[in-house]
């Protein structure tokens, strides 16, 4: 059981070098802690380095930059991952707590 954040960035895109310094500060105040009962988990795939990932047809299709997405695990199942866009801590930290 646990929720998984993943990062969608490219180094070339300037709202993506506002957004990844925010999503640390995310990522360093709630990786690997336990909120209603789930814990959570951070990632992030940058477009050239995971290429092999990212793309129409590959495992994340992403269609733009920065992109958050929710991955959740109950019982063993994974539903349906939840998507979203934002670029400041606030944002981020607001979106998060919509989805718990």
């Amino acid at each position: 059981e646990g929720k998984k954040l993943v990062l969608f960035y490219a180094d070339w895109c300037g709202y993506c070098k506002k957004a990844h310094p925010e999503y640390q500060k995310v990522k360093d105040e709630y990786h690997g802690k336990h909120i209603k009962g789930m814990k959570v988990h951070f990632n992030d795939y940058e477009e050239k380095r995971d290429e092999h990932l990212i793309g129409k047809g590959k495992k994340y299709e992403v269609t733009g930059f920065p992109t958050i997405i929710v991955r959740t695990i109950k019982k063993g199942i994974e539903l349906a991952p939840i998507q979203f866009n934002a670029i400041t801590y606030d944002t981020m930290v607001e979106e998060l707590e919509k989805i718990f």
